[in-house]
C-alpha cells in the first residue's frame, strides 16, 4: 500500500497495532508512507483507522475485506499454477481471509478439485468455527506470536468467499510455528515471519494427511525484527529437539568455565549462551550458578553432552530443559 501510494503520488498513512515489528514499520516508512501505531491488536487499529478516515476525509482501504484487494492477492494463485501446474493441495495462512480467498478463487476456477486448506495459529483460530457455524464468529482475545494473522474474525466479503473456496482449516501452536520459521531459515535460506511460516507448520504436523499429494505452501511475509527472529529460531530448535538450556553449579569459578567450554566443543555441540546466574536461596553457597544454552544435532546428542558435563570434577548439572 505504501509503495502504491509512492508510485501514484498519493499521500498514504498506514495504521498498525502496537504488536507490529519495528522492521515492518521502518520498511513501510521507507516506501514513503506515514505510519501511525495505534491499538494493542488489529481490531483496535481498524477502529481507529475508520474514525480517522471519517474525520479527515481520507479514503479508507481495507487490508483484506475488499474485492479489489482479494483479486490482487489472487494473482499468487496464478503464479502457483504457472510454476507448479500439477498442484493438488495448497496451504495458506488465514488472518482476515483475503489471501486465501484470492488464491482459492483462482485455483478453484482452474481446477475445482484442488484442495485449499487454511491455517491459523491456535491463539487466533476464528475461521474454522465460523465456517462450521456458517456465520462469522469473533474471538474476544487473540494470543499468538504470528502477529501478521492475529485477527479476531473474518468480515463479510472474505467470509462469503471462504465459504465457497476453503475446504478445511487447521490450527497450529506457536512452538510449531517457531520450528517452521527455523526450518525455513536453515533449509530454504528464507527469513519468514511467524505468519508466513504458519502453513509450513501445518504441513509438518500430524494433523494433516498430505500423503501422495503434490503440495504448495504459501510463505507470505518476511517482516520480522532480527532479534525476534533469533529468539523464534532458538525456540524452534528446542521444539525440534536440537536446543537445550541448563543450570550448572561450578566450583572454582572462573577456571571451571574454561573446562565447560572445552567439553562442549569437544562433544561437537555449539555453546550459544553461558552466563553467570542470579543466586537463589536453594543454591549451594560454595558454588557459582551458571546458565548455558546448547545447540546440537538432536536430543541424544545433547543428552550425551550433559552427561559429559556432569562427569566433570567441580561441575553439577542442577537442571536442564531437554525434550
Amino acid at each position: 500500500m505504501a509503495l502504491a501510494g509512492d508510485l501514484l503520488g498519493i499521500e498514504t498513512t498506514i495504521v498498525v497495532p502496537e504488536i507490529t515489528p519495528a522492521a515492518k514499520i521502518e520498511a513501510t516508512r521507507g516506501y514513503g508512507a506515514a505510519v501511525v501505531v495505534e491499538g494493542d491488536i488489529y481490531e483496535r487499529s481498524y477502529e481507529y483507522a475508520l474514525e480517522r478516515a471519517a474525520e479527515t476525509g481520507e479514503t479508507f482501504v481495507h487490508p483484506f475485506d475488499d474485492e479489489a484487494v482479494v483479486a490482487g492477492q489472487g494473482t499468487i494463485g496464478l503464479e502457483l499454477r504457472e510454476q507448479f501446474p500439477e498442484i493438488d493441495t495448497v496451504l495458506v495462512s488465514i488472518g482476515g481471509g483475503g489471501l486465501i480467498g484470492g488464491i482459492g478463487t483462482v485455483l478453484k476456477a482452474i481446477d475445482p478439485e484442488t484442495r485449499v486448506i487454511g491455517v491459523q495459529p491456535e491463539g487466533a483460530a476464528h475461521a474454522k468455527p465460523s465456517l462450521e457455524a456458517d456465520e462469522i464468529r469473533q474471538l474476544d482475545t487473540v494470543d499468538t506470536v504470528a502477529e501478521g494473522i492475529a485477527d479476531a474474525r473474518m468480515l463479510e466479503t472474505t467470509f462469503e468467499i471462504a465459504r465457497e473456496v476453503v475446504d478445511d482449516v487447521i490450527s497450529v501452536g506457536d512452538r510449531e510455528i517457531a520450528a517452521a520459521v527455523t526450518l525455513l531459515a536453515e533449509r530454504a535460506k528464507t527469513v519468514a515471519e511467524a505468519a508466513g511460516a504458519t502453513p509450513l507448520a501445518a504441513a509438518l504436523s500430524d494433523d494433516l494427511d498430505l500423503e501422495g499429494d503434490r503440495v504448495a505452501v504459501v510463505v507470505s511475509g518476511g517482516n520480522v525484527d532480527l532479534t525476534d527472529h533469533a529468539e523464534l529460531t532458538r525456540t524452534g530448535l528446542h521444539e525440534l529437539g536440537r536446543y537445550a538450556e541448563a543450570r550448572l553449579a561450578l566450583a572454582g569459578w572462573p577456571t571451571a568455565v574454561g573446562t565447560v567450554v572445552e567439553t562442549v566443543e569437544s562433544e561437537g555441540a555449539e555453546l550459544d549462551v553461558l552466563e553467570r546466574a542470579r543466586r537463589t536461596a536453594v543454591d549451594d553457597p560454595n558454588r557459582t550458578p551458571v546458565t548455558i544454552g546448547l545447540a546440537g544435532s538432536g536430543p541424544a546428542h545433547l543428552a550425551g553432552v550433559f552427561e559429559e558435563l556432569a562427569a566433570l570434577e567441580g561441575v553439577s548439572v542442577v537442571e536442564r530443559s531437554l525434550e
